[in-house]
């Protein structure tokens, strides 16, 4: 089936949930149509919500707006995935609505009946999908929708930006090395005590305490010039995409996870106990504050970098950057995700203790550094 050629297609996920909040208001007859949370929010699947007129229960709807419109596709697994989280919807949906930019495909249209019969064997709500040739039907068949679209242009983006790691990618991936340090305390017979306390002030001098010369190790170390390979560099780059020149703008983001801390290479910009209610602004040279900043005008293909340091913590799975870029007449928000995949090596040290001392094993995890090179 061809794609009609009069129904242009978004070009961002934004427009396109708008799109489909109007056009099944329209269809549906419901009114009270609403998007669900904000982004970066669980949604439970459900990114449009409400309840048709007629109808007891809520209708929901999970947009996938594709990266590229003409051969991406939905996968049964993306399907199996927001079918469950969308079990967890409250109230219970009698309808569950996949809306695509992907075009038709008969083997996800077969699966989706399927786990539709599925559902509603077991008491569950109703499934459908809906790609682009199906929602350009619609929109041509309904007259608001199609008015609004078309002849009012709403498809038109003007404003545009695109916020992403260095790899012009939404997701990333770090490798933070920590040292998991196991300490064991053992207890020395009263014999070896004695002969341990007759000899403590030679083991200076005899290099035979290996708890002093760890001390003098760690000393030497910090006494140089060294960098954490437990803090990892994030990169981000915000590229205006629109036609129009973003202007007075200001960038601020918000984190989620498990972290020591965020600096900007130099200092300590966050600290756990900071990172939700305290959001950073980002100026067009790259500095952070506390204060709004606004950058120079960010023109067409224009972009703008900054780097991020950040030491997670060693059971950290994931880092959110929820992040918001106001401007006149223009404002846009979204989610950048780093993944942490942890390097941890081991070492074990033993401390004898004395008797009146309980034996135990204790397991705490370090910061790995090494010595940085002086730069040409």
């Amino acid at each position: 089936m061809t794609i009609k050629k009069t129904i242009p297609k978004p070009i961002n996920w934004q427009d396109f949930e708008t799109l489909c909040k109007k056009l099944f208001g329209e269809v549906w007859n419901c009114s009270d149509m609403k998007k669900n949370g904000r982004s970066g929010q669980n949604q439970h699947g459900v990114d449009i919500s409400g309840n048709p007129t007629g109808k007891v229960g809520y209708y929901g709807i999970q947009c996938k707006g594709k990266d590229d419109y003409t051969d991406s596709s939905l996968t049964t697994k993306e399907i199996d995935v927001e079918i469950e989280k969308a079990k967890l919807f409250q109230p219970t949906l009698e309808l569950f609505a996949f809306a695509t930019t992907a075009n038709k495909d008969a083997a996800i249209e077969e699966y989706v009946r399927k786990k539709d019969i599925e559902s509603r064997s077991h008491g569950g709500f109703k499934i459908v999908l809906y790609c682009w040739e199906d929602l350009a039907d619609l929109i041509e068949e309904s007259k608001q929708t199609h008015n609004w679209w078309i002849k009012e242009k709403r498809y038109k983006q003007y404003f545009s930006v695109q916020v992403s790691f260095e790899n012009e990618k939404e997701e990333m991936t770090i490798y933070p090395r920590f040292n998991k340090k196991v300490v064991e305390y053992k207890k020395r017979k009263a014999h070896e005590i004695a002969y341990i306390d007759k000899f403590a002030s030679l083991a200076l001098f005899g290099q035979t305490n290996s708890a002093f010369l760890e001390n003098i190790s760690r000393f030497s170390q910090f006494s140089q010039k060294t960098r954490s390979l437990s803090c990892c560099k994030i990169p981000i780059l915000i590229r205006n995409t629109g036609q129009e020149v973003i202007e007075d703008y200001k960038f601020a983001f918000w984190t989620e996870g498990q972290f020591f801390e965020i600096s900007d290479g130099f200092n300590c910009l966050l600290e756990p106990s900071a990172h939700i209610s305290r959001p950073l602004y980002v100026s067009e040279n790259g500095d952070f504050s506390y204060q709004q900043k606004s950058g120079r005008p960010l023109t067409q293909d224009d972009e703008r970098s900054f780097n991020v340091y950040i030491t997670p913590k060693p059971e950290c799975k994931e880092i959110v950057f929820s992040w918001k870029l106001f401007a006149r007449d223009y404002s846009e928000e979204g989610v950048l995700k780093a993944k942490v995949e942890p390097n941890i090596s081991t070492s074990k040290h033993t401390v004898w203790v004395g008797a009146e001392v309980e034996q135990r094993t204790e397991t705490e995890y370090e910061e790995i550094y090494e010595k940085e090179e002086p730069r040409s």
